[in-house]
């Protein structure tokens, strides 16, 4: 039996019979036998890289089951990081409602007894009131039932004089029609005040605001023409701005420790000093000192009308009048240690310093009403009047003003809306302006004044 012998040709990479090769790959050249072809293939380089390739996959699958382990483990990782971020910053949102649900309730219970004490008042005044028509209505009847027709007569008119003469009633805020019989006829009267009067209706309107430079601020005023002057205490000087809040120029030199100024004109204002017993007259167009008037002690508080000045001390009950014309001068004892003082007419308003309250005195130091909200009351530094009698109160924490009664107030403006702590102010009733200069940040605001 003849066996068959086989040869590969490298041509088409097959392996072929002996008697094929000799037919149809005569021309081939590359013909190998068969045990040629297979010998020491387990060593060849084809088998060794498929080897090496089988192993390096090998590998790499391994790699990779490893990183996507990993993978599995690091989601389950970030998973209970998120939720743990996410329980933390819902509770700082808690919080942070918790906080600002107290601040509102906070500011809802002192609103309502704020105005649960205004209503108080009311009808405190309201009964006191009430008393006192129940007197005249017992005299009426005591005269009804035991006088002559004359002694009649005259107790009418002493009644009406005397009694209802001294009544003022003041319904805040709606209006009421009241009725009162005479003569046997139903007729209304109408209770109103002048819208002007109260204070409800004030608000003010920001018309500049303007950096003073002054870090230690003691005063300020507004001149006849509008231009603005700021005293600073320490080092001590004064500052010129126009109507706007431009910087015009600065006065030095003046007098040491300036601690108040006052307009008297539109080229003069007068200073005082918590360490000289006189007041110095200073021209704004010079920078000068052009005249300076004694007084009986250093002062704490200056204001100026029609020709007389009114001067208060740091440490007495008294204060000073001096007239501009001839430097007479005349002293009159007061009940209150006055910080500050301003006038309207024959009225003095001052702050006491020791209780931090606001007095309204008569010419001879009598005390006509006390505003003594705490409340609203923390540090008052300064007071201002309007032609109304309506006090403008810078306070440490707020601006607001007082009723021409001293009964009623209201907030104008907070700290936050004058980014720091108001100390000096000063209202020109003519320009219907209101001037309000921080204590040490430099700040300065001139309001137009709005009574509707």
């Amino acid at each position: 039996m003849m066996k068959n012998i086989y040869c590969f040709a490298r041509s088409t990479t097959n392996f072929y019979a002996e008697n094929v090769i000799s037919e149809t790959h005569r021309e081939c050249k590359e013909i190998s036998t068969f045990e040629d072809v297979v010998l020491n293939a387990k060593k060849s380089v084809a088998f060794t890289e498929i080897e090496s390739s089988l192993q390096e996959l090998k590998e790499n699958m391994s790699l990779i089951l490893e990183d996507r382990q990993k993978n599995l483990s690091t989601i389950s990782v970030s998973k209970e990081k998120l939720q743990s971020e996410i329980s933390t910053f819902r509770q700082q949102i808690n919080h942070h409602l918790d906080e600002i649900q107290d601040h509102f309730i906070a500011e809802l219970n002192k609103a309502v007894e704020n105005s649960t004490q205004q209503i108080k008042n009311f009808i405190a005044e309201l009964e006191e009131k009430k008393r006192e028509i129940d007197a005249c209505i017992e005299d009426v009847e005591i005269i009804k039932n035991h006088a002559t027709d004359l002694q009649t007569f005259l107790g009418t008119k002493d009644e009406e004089t005397a009694t209802f003469g001294k009544s003022i009633v003041e319904v805040q805020p709606c209006k009421l029609s009241l009725q009162r019989r005479k003569e046997g006829q139903a007729q209304l009267m109408k209770v109103d005040q002048e819208p002007k009067r109260l204070v409800e209706h004030i608000t003010l309107e920001l018309k500049a605001k303007f950096d003073t430079t002054a870090t230690n601020v003691s005063g300020c005023c507004i001149l006849p023409c509008g231009k603005l002057v700021v005293s600073n205490y320490s080092p001590s000087y004064l500052t010129l701005f126009t109507s706007d809040g431009k910087f015009e120029k600065r006065i030095v030199d003046i007098m040491s420790c300036i601690h108040d100024v006052t307009c008297v004109d539109n080229d003069t204002v007068a200073v005082i000093s918590a360490t000289e017993r006189n007041i110095q007259l200073v021209s704004l167009k010079s920078g000068k000192i052009f005249r300076s008037i004694n007084t009986n002690f250093c002062s704490v508080g200056i204001t100026y009308k029609e020709g007389k000045f009114i001067v208060c001390p740091d440490d007495d009950h008294v204060m000073q009048a001096v007239w501009l014309e001839d430097n007479k001068s005349s002293t009159f004892g007061i009940s209150v240690f006055a910080t500050h003082v301003t006038h309207l007419g024959n009225k003095l308003y001052t702050i006491d310093r020791d209780t931090n309250r606001i007095f309204c005195l008569n010419r001879n130091g009598d005390i006509q009403w006390t505003f003594a909200d705490l409340t609203v009351l923390s540090d008052p530094t300064c007071i201002t009047v309007d032609e109304h009698g309506n006090v403008f109160v810078a306070n440490t924490e707020n601006v607001f003003v007082i009723s021409y009664d001293g009964k009623h107030y209201k907030i104008l403006l907070s700290d936050k809306e004058l980014c720091s702590s108001p100390w000096a102010i000063c209202y020109n009733s003519e320009l219907k302006s209101l001037l309000v200069a921080n204590e040490s940040d430099g700040q300065a605001f001139l309001y137009n004044v709005k009574y509707t």
